[in-house]
């Protein structure tokens, strides 16, 4: 139950109302990169399905085990935000300085809607479990969804996709940003209402399938949809700085 397309709409909407670029040039280039940093930095956690989908094949057990770990942990997100500020040099030193906040920032909301609103934890101290340190912030762990609710949950990820595209569309008309590539993107927005209809099906098909749902679910997922949903994110950047 990703929702990438949520993560996004909610860091998009943080870039907008919270990032105001200082009237100098290194405030403008460093207002950019904090705002790209927070959308990409909203998505981002997600891909450690690249990981764990192909080691659930193998092993089903470590893989859950290892879901919102590495990537959902804040002291990997402060090695990554501070490896990220000080590698910076250059000419886009201002940007890339913004950028690493944002991505910092970006991945916090991310962790932040994880823990309210998937009925799962988040392993927030990830690794400190592996020296006897609790890990695991979990405000659902004394309840467990019916196998119905968790589909379609699974299925609102081709609704939040198309909603983000959505979004990206209506912010790059109103910049007059990456006008070249919206058709490209409405073909691919109408095709996640498709989906999404499919999906809601399969959800209530196969309420009672065991996980024959959730295989084709994140197979779509992890193979096509997530890496156009970050593709789709960096093609639009521009968008993105103009916000």
């Amino acid at each position: 139950m990703a929702q990438s397309g949520l993560h996004g709409l909610i860091g998009g909407y943080a870039a907008r109302v919270c990032v105001k670029a200082a009237d100098t040039p290194a405030g403008v280039s460093r207002a950019k990169g904090l705002k790209f940093g927070l959308v990409l930095g909203a998505l981002i956690p997600d891909v450690d399905f690249f990981v764990l989908g192909p080691l659930f094949l193998v092993n089903s057990r470590i893989a859950l085990t290892m879901h919102r770990s590495f990537t959902h942990s804040i002291l990997t997100t402060a090695v990554v935000v501070a490896l990220t500020w000080l590698l910076a040099s250059g000419q886009r030193r201002d940007y890339l300085r913004g950028f690493a906040v944002g991505l910092g920032l970006g991945i916090l909301t991310h962790l932040v809607a994880d823990v309210i609103l998937w009925f799962g934890g988040i392993q927030v101290l990830w690794p400190l479990g592996y020296v006897g340190i609790h890990q695991e912030l979990n405000l659902w762990a004394h309840y467990q969804p019916p196998r119905v609710v968790s589909n379609l949950l699974g299925a609102l990820d081709y609704v939040f996709f198309g909603l983000y595209y959505l979004w990206l569309a209506s912010a790059a008309r109103k910049a007059g940003t990456d006008t070249g590539f919206l058709n490209r993107l409405r073909l691919l927005t109408n095709l996640q209402w498709v989906l999404a209809a499919v999906f809601v099906a399969l959800a209530v098909y196969l309420s009672a399938g065991g996980m024959l749902f959730d295989i084709a679910h994140y197979a779509m997922f992890i193979l096509f949809f997530f890496p156009m949903c970050l593709y789709v994110t960096v093609k639009m950047r521009e968008t993105i700085h103009a916000l």
